[in-house]
């Protein structure tokens, strides 16, 4: 289970060594079976950022398992807060990898085309999909210009991850839906996805929210996803 933990002081208090308003590491709650029906639970080692490089740490990670075993994860970081009040630090993606089940993780490094770009995201949720086809799937936010902290999250994709590289295949962006030309600032976060078991489609559930999430408008997307 991906999950998130707030840092703590030498005094015991929350702290926030990247001046931005929250400051968390990842860790991977494992869970195993016992002969009574009931889990017996650990926690990985964290996944720490370099606050120098994002001032909220890691954020809401994904999780794929890999065809070798392997462990892939993807995770928000963000920019901006009292050390970056320009928001000049890039607004990557980041990932890691574990080649034991979870328990221990690379060092979290920006995440890149499949030519070895990194790409711009803003700090919002995004999520890796096992697809019955053998694909994995990345569904998210990406940005053409370098963005500030949460915005502006438009617009979604979904993508293929290569499974060897573990980087995002660019070509096979697909655009999910966008601000409209006409339209005031949206949010297109706060979704889910999920595969049609019947079908193999994946469908998108969530909303496109107004910019402070005070009014939104119920969607769903379906994407069609051609068998190898």
């Amino acid at each position: 289970i991906p999950a998130q933990a707030c840092k703590l002081g030498p005094d015991g208090k929350l702290v926030s060594p990247g001046g931005g308003f929250t400051y968390t590491d990842v860790v991977i709650i494992l869970g195993t079976w016992r002969d009574d029906h009931r889990l017996d639970w650990e926690i990985s080692a964290a996944i720490e950022a370099d606050p120098a490089r994002s001032t909220r740490g890691m954020i809401e990670p994904t999780l794929a398992e890999l065809p070798d075993g392997r462990i892939f994860c993807v995770m928000r970081g963000s920019n901006g807060g009292s050390r970056d009040p320009q928001y000049q630090l890039p607004s990557y993606r980041w990932w890691s990898v574990s080649d034991d089940g979870g328990r221990h993780w690379s060092k979290p490094n920006p995440w890149s085309w499949d030519n070895g770009e990194p790409f711009f995201s803003p700090s919002s949720m995004s999520q890796l999909l096992k697809h019955s086809s053998g694909h994995i799937f990345w569904i998210g936010n990406i940005s053409e210009t370098n963005c500030q902290g949460n915005h502006p999250r438009y617009p979604l994709v979904i993508g293929q991850v290569d499974p060897h590289s573990l980087r995002l295949i660019r070509s096979s962006i697909l655009q999910v839906d966008t601000r409209q030309a006409d339209e005031p600032p949206i949010n297109l976060s706060h979704w889910w996805g999920l595969e049609d078991r019947q079908s193999g489609d994946v469908i998108i559930v969530g909303a496109r929210h107004s910019a402070d999430y005070k009014s939104s408008t119920p969607v769903q997307y379906v994407i069609r996803v051609g068998q190898p």
